[in-house]
């Protein structure tokens, strides 16, 4: 009889393993699911942030070069006056020099 009960506990236990096994693979399973779906929302989220990041850095791109012709511009128009009051500049005293010589 002894036997007989040392061979109900082993299949007791048996079937104990193999319920808690299949627990463990059920929790294994949606563990693995729900790190899947956790990786691919970090993925869209990362993939969200770095696609910001380049429209926003293509648009400093497309700004800094707005603004470095508008400066280059601006730059060639105060270049264009300078040369213009300096040439004005010129013909007044030249102008000047003529009226002195008249006299």
């Amino acid at each position: 009889m002894s036997s007989e009960f040392e061979l109900k506990i082993l299949k007791d236990k048996i079937t104990a393993l193999a319920t808690e096994k299949e627990q463990l693979v059920h929790s294994l399973t949606l563990t693995e699911r729900e790190e899947q779906a956790e990786l691919e929302k970090v993925n869209r989220e990362f993939s969200i942030r770095a696609s910001t990041i380049k429209g926003r850095q293509r648009s400093v791109d497309s700004e800094l070069i707005n603004t470095q012709r508008t400066l280059d511009s601006l730059e060639r128009r105060i270049q264009v006056e300078q040369k213009k009051k300096e040439a004005e500049e010129v013909q007044r005293k030249d102008n000047d020099d003529m009226r002195r010589r008249l006299r």
